[in-house]
């Protein structure tokens, strides 16, 4: 059982850092688009 919870956790780490770095490349992107004054 500890073993199940502790992948379930992994994954669950994985997935958010995945859409946490999304986020920040999306809001560095709008920055820059921001800068070049598109």
């Amino acid at each position: 059982m500890n073993e199940v919870l502790g992948f379930m956790f992994l994954r669950f780490a994985v997935i958010g850092g995945g859409i946490l770095l999304l986020v920040l490349l999306l809001g560095v992107v709008a920055i820059v688009l921001k800068k070049l004054g598109r």
